[in-house]
């Protein structure tokens, strides 16, 4: 019992510690898997990372990917995350409001929407008829579904600035 209180003693003052260390971008707030969970309570994003990994996610995803934990992208893998279900729908059918709204959030101009919705449904059908499609957690399949997007949108980068 001591442990466990002594456990979440020194990893609240972790938080308290990491909140306060970095005034301008808190990598343990704003970055990683608690970053997005809990974007409006900083200490509930630092904790989640912390309790997830240490942070490393947090650290690595910043590290790795400038303005990752940002902005559009980062904007659009919440959303990604959040309503994969209804994307996964939505971009069989071919078209609906979540698909719409991840397009808004990157600012793809209306004539190149078709084409984008149009790779994302080759996409997921080919993925969707692969053995581990189905193995995969729902994490797993919005990842690979954001990576998806992302290539789409570079190509389109004209079209759906991200900056």
């Amino acid at each position: 019992m001591k442990r466990t209180i002594s456990f979440w003693a020194i990893l609240l003052g972790m938080c308290l510690m990491a909140e306060s260390a970095f005034a301008v971008k808190n990598l343990w707030r704003q970055c990683g898997i608690g970053g997005m969970i809990f974007r409006e309570t900083g200490w509930a994003a630092i904790t989640s990372n912390i309790i997830w990994d240490l942070g490393t996610t947090a650290t690595t995803s910043e590290i790795s990917s400038d303005g990752l934990c940002e902005g559009k992208a980062a904007n659009t893998a919440e959303f990604i995350n959040t309503t994969y279900a209804n994307l996964e729908e939505e971009t069989a059918v071919g078209s609906g409001p979540h698909l719409e709204t991840m397009l808004d959030i990157v600012g793809c101009d209306q004539a190149v929407r078709p084409v984008i919705i149009e790779s994302l449904r080759n996409n997921l059908k080919s993925e969707i008829s692969t053995v581990e499609y189905s193995k995969k957690s729902k994490s797993e399949k919005a990842e690979s579904y954001y990576n998806g997007f992302m290539n789409n949108i570079a190509n389109h980068a004209k079209a759906c600035p991200l900056t």
